[in-house]
């Protein structure tokens, strides 16, 4: 259909309903409606949603890439580059997911996430991280951090955050870095 050939309408043509008044095909409808059992969707991890984007990056890098050695100058460098960084950015999630399910649950109702700077430890409904692990520790080392940033606030210390990065910092050899 289109401005210049418009369409004539034709009516709905009558549902046989075998003298059934709407009450009863109403009655008959829910029924059915009921007595279906929605399919469950499986929840899938992090990790595997992760790697799926990080497979989907790559794929589009990989086809710019190839389109640009076979046309030289047809894709825009700035386009090479953007989809590059999407491409690290979204395997560098998917290694925080695998370190995240390797750590696993940490308590309290706090969780890990993914973070610009490593791993993030928050707290429910807090939008700030409570602290930032800095990536490549290993499992042990993060349930220690973890441990060791419990005992602060267990003390009352309310600089816990601060004093514990900068512990992390010193014996990180990265005295002047931020995590």
């Amino acid at each position: 259909m289109n401005a210049h050939t418009p369409v004539t309408l034709r009516p709905i043509p009558v549902v046989p309903h075998d003298g059934l008044t709407d009450a009863e095909v109403r009655d008959l409808v829910q029924v059915i409606i009921e007595a279906h059992v929605p399919a469950a969707v499986p929840k899938v991890p992090a990790a595997v949603s992760a790697s799926y984007r990080a497979y989907d990056a790559t794929t589009r890098w990989v086809i710019a890439y190839e389109d640009e050695r076979r046309s030289p100058g047809s894709i825009p460098y700035v386009r090479l580059a953007d989809l590059r960084d999407r491409m690290q950015d979204a395997h560098q999630e998917h290694a925080d997911e695998l370190a995240i399910e390797a750590v696993g649950d940490v308590g309290w109702g706090r969780y890990l996430v993914s973070g610009k700077g490593g791993l993030d430890l928050r707290q429910d409904g807090v939008l700030d991280p409570l602290l930032t692990i800095p990536r490549g520790l290993s499992v042990e080392s993060v349930q220690e951090l973890v441990r060791a940033f419990d005992a602060g606030f267990a003390q009352g210390r309310s600089d816990g955050r601060a004093s514990l990065q900068a512990d992390l910092r010193v014996l990180l050899g990265a005295a002047e870095a931020v995590f």
